[in-house]
């Protein structure tokens, strides 16, 4: 996560990501936000979603804030945007017991800015302040961990109740993959295989095929995701819905589910066959 320190006035720009909206349209909104006195020289961590996919447009992080703050973002023009925020008490980049506010825009004015007023005023919330899928894991960004002693492959997910996250580690450079709730082996899952090259990061939302194969299903439900290697290990993020994800069914959250894991060592070909291949259960309110 980038750290930006911040004075009165602040300002932060994050480019739109491709494909937030159906139009492809974008505009540079500025949100303000006043009276801030009684967090003064606290962090506080500001994020905007676009309600319409889930997808984050932006997320920051503001240092020894003061009495106002102005927020340049690029946004998607949606419905609705959502305005999440926390003040950072105990400096660790997640949020806790601290004060969480939010807003809801139902639409951008012509003027392009938006006056959230004092924050003294807005709705304070328990949020769920999910992971920022930038191919980093960071300490306590996910609520779930599971280290996989047959693929030396590690496992973090979170969700909101819509949407899953999930972070995937492997002792590897070639791809790396999860699949959810098969019937079969492989047959039926909902499969998410991805590696990272010096391009970019592709990724594929696949349905088993059969108990020993799998194919791309032609709708992918991936929201955003990202990937990063280091040391030997390929690191992938991703966010999918919980609703039909993939297989027409529904990921039940109380109730145990069987995710297959796998890597390859070496290779970015996602058809090659694995190197290393595992069956777990898991429970996604773990």
């Amino acid at each position: 996560m980038n750290r930006t320190r911040s004075v009165w006035g602040i300002v932060f720009s994050v480019l739109c990501l491709a494909g937030l909206c159906a139009s492809g349209q974008t505009a540079t909104v500025e949100l303000r936000i006043t009276d801030l006195d009684v967090y003064t020289d606290q962090s506080l961590w500001v994020r905007v979603v676009d309600e319409s996919t889930g997808r984050e447009v932006s997320r920051q992080e503001f240092e020894a804030i003061q009495s106002d703050l102005t927020l340049s973002v690029e946004a998607p023009l949606v419905d609705t945007l959502r305005v999440d925020a926390f003040v950072d008490l105990d400096a660790d980049g997640q949020f806790g017991d601290e004060p969480g506010f939010r807003w809801i825009l139902e639409a951008i004015p012509d003027s392009r800015i938006i006056d959230l007023g004092p924050l003294s005023e807005a709705r304070i919330e328990t949020l769920h302040w999910s992971p920022w899928i930038d191919g980093r894991i960071d300490k306590n960004e996910y609520t779930s961990f599971l280290f996989d002693e047959e693929t030396d492959m590690e496992v973090y997910w979170d969700h909101d109740g819509t949407w899953l996250s999930i972070g995937l580690v492997s002792p590897g450079t070639g791809w790396v993959a999860i699949g959810f709730d098969p019937d079969r082996r492989m047959s039926g899952a909902n499969i998410i295989i991805a590696t990272v090259t010096a391009d970019g990061v592709p990724i594929e939302d696949h349905v088993g095929s059969s108990p020993t194969g799998h194919r791309e299903d032609g709708t992918s439900t991936i929201v955003s995701s990202a990937g990063a290697e280091d040391a030997g290990e390929t690191t992938v993020e991703f966010v999918i819905p919980l609703a039909e994800s993939g297989n027409g069914r529904d990921l039940p959250i109380n109730e145990p589910i069987t995710v297959i894991l796998a890597y390859h060592e070496t290779s970015d070909r996602l058809s090659s066959r694995h190197s290393k291949r595992s069956t777990r259960e898991i429970l996604l309110e773990d």
